[in-house]
């Protein structure tokens, strides 16, 4: 089933968003020391620019009552799934109307009224996030699916094959989607794993799986929009596979310089591929232009709004630990 014009939009509108908040923020955090001093930006960030598509492909065909697991890398899930993004700059910003008032770091978002949990950065944790919030729904009967995002080098750690074993056994509602770049930190996969792809793991648990690159954007929305109805109406797991490439650095520690999109060659940026494919489609580039110049607008916005707010005080970070 192919994507509707207005789908393919949306799914354009949240890369366009997600790449501009990312920037954004690497920006504020190269340019301005007072966001990397102690009380404002702590840790890095981990830029996910270049790789936008497959989140979005896959987060703008979820529903309301769909539980998201997220990674550590990239906003587009989240924003796909309506995260506000002030809240995103809030909490990277310490800020109070951030997810978790600013104490979660730039990285571990949530948002329970959108459904969406918190990631982790023990890599391979959310593993268990995920089949625990899956079979909370099998056993409750409740409608929606589990969507876990993670990368190839979380698949090497033990509890991909338990939630594999788990979610077969159990026949879970859940969609794992491995985004392979094929480098875990400096490690290039063929160090690190045994198997070609990670998808073929899946076959050993009996888990359907497919792996697809973002050669073709609109086969691969048009995938990632089958493969989405049809965990939904079969209530089995699936494991996707989107192989990719990281063009940005592993995180800002990793740089001293911001890693904006135009540093991607135009042949290789899905983003650009998509647009492409969009023209083809009929879309006029006026369409795509506004749709450029709201991403850009919301993205400011949100910044002024989580800039605003008030911070945490020491006070009320010291009352989580002592009453």
């Amino acid at each position: 089933m192919n994507p509707s014009v207005s789908e393919l939009l949306k799914i354009y509108a949240n890369c366009l968003r997600s790449r501009r908040l990312d920037e954004e923020l690497q920006n504020c955090y190269y340019s301005d020391p007072e966001w990397k001093r102690p009380g404002g930006i702590v840790r890095s960030l981990h830029s996910a620019i270049g790789n936008e598509l497959g989140e979005s492909a896959v987060a703008c065909f979820l529903q309301s009552e769909d539980f998201l697991v997220a990674r550590y890398r990239g906003y587009a899930a989240l924003l796909g799934k309506g995260m506000n993004p002030e809240r995103i700059v809030a909490e990277v910003l310490r800020k109070k109307i951030g997810p978790t008032k600013g104490l979660g770091g730039n990285s571990l978002f949530h948002d329970t009224e959108r459904n969406i949990f918190g990631s982790s950065l023990i890599l391979g944790s959310n593993f268990s996030t995920a089949v625990g919030l899956a079979l909370a729904k099998k056993i409750k009967n409740a409608a929606g699916i589990v969507v876990l995002f993670f990368g190839d080098g979380e698949a090497s750690r033990p509890a991909f094959c338990g939630a594999l074993n788990l979610a077969a056994l159990w026949e879970l509602p859940l969609l794992l989607v491995c985004e392979n770049d094929g480098v875990s930190l400096g490690a290039d996969i063929r160090e690190t794993s045994a198997t070609p792809t990670i998808a073929e793991r899946a076959k050993g648990f009996r888990v359907e799986c497919a792996t697809l690159s973002m050669s073709d954007p609109l086969a691969f929305a048009a995938r990632a929009k089958e493969v989405v109805r049809n965990v939904r109406e079969q209530r089995t797991p699936f494991l996707l596979e989107i192989l990719e490439e990281r063009h940005a650095p592993q995180s800002t520690f990793s740089d001293d310089k911001p890693f904006l999109g135009e540093m991607i060659p135009r042949e290789k940026d899905p983003l650009t591929l998509f647009e492409k494919e969009l023209v083809r489609l009929g879309i006029d580039s006026s369409t795509l232009a506004g749709r450029k110049t709201d991403a850009e607008r919301a993205i400011a916005a949100a910044k002024a709004v989580a800039e605003q707010a008030e911070q945490i005080s020491a006070d009320e970070f010291l009352s989580i630990f002592y009453e």
